[in-house]
């Protein structure tokens, strides 16, 4: 009987003995899950999507667009092109020095009329200086003794920032005598030592 009771506290000491073991395995898990500390959020990368959206940054981009300065369209714009510059002169001469001659624009033909434009006068022994935009002109004179031929046309293409120099002067010839333009040089034009002929209000030639 002894032995009998023996052999069941020897069960029941085996059976508690695993249900704690049991119990230990069960709880280590759970204790080592308690220990684990706790991970860094700053360390811990970061979704761009995710990231909360900067409040600033729209008013800093408006605030760069508000101090950008303003396109300056008139800088943008391409300048226009210096004219040239031509310098009409006609020397002194005893021949019809009472006389007022007026350089004018012509047609291809050369033919000059009274409604011809003009860009300046030429009293004897004066100059004057025409600015004009680059391109193709032609120029005949008008007054007493004209010739106003088509060859005594003056055809002149101007560049942008050159000089020309146009002298009036006599053509030679018994029937085909008389004024006309021709071709000239700064050296012919500075050895002349002319006065300068600027526009008056009143007509400076009565006979046109």
């Amino acid at each position: 009987m002894k032995t009998l009771h023996a052999a069941c506290a020897a069960l029941l000491f085996a059976a508690m003995t695993a249900t704690a073991a049991i119990a230990q395995d069960t709880t280590a898990p759970a204790a080592q899950a308690e220990q684990t500390p706790p991970s860094d959020p700053a360390a811990a990368p970061q979704d761009p999507a995710a990231a909360p959206a900067d409040p600033n940054a729209a008013t800093s981009e408006a605030s760069a667009d508000a101090s950008a300065p303003a396109t300056d369209v008139a800088a943008a714009a391409p300048a226009e092109e210096p004219p040239g510059r031509i310098i009409f002169f006609r020397p002194g001469r005893l021949t019809g020095g009472a006389y007022t001659y007026h350089v004018v624009t012509v047609g291809e033909d050369g033919d000059s009329t009274p409604e011809s434009p003009r860009v300046g006068s030429l009293p004897n022994g004066r100059f004057f200086v025409y600015e004009a935009p680059p391109g193709i002109y032609n120029f005949n004179i008008r007054g007493p003794m004209a010739v106003n031929l088509n060859e005594d046309r003056i055809r002149l293409e101007v560049e942008s920032g050159q000089t020309y120099y146009i002298e009036q002067t006599v053509r030679v010839g018994l029937l085909t005598g008389g004024f006309r333009l021709v071709p000239s040089t700064q050296e012919e034009y500075e050895r002349r030592r002319l006065r300068e002929w600027t526009p008056r209000v009143e007509n400076e030639d009565s006979s046109n």
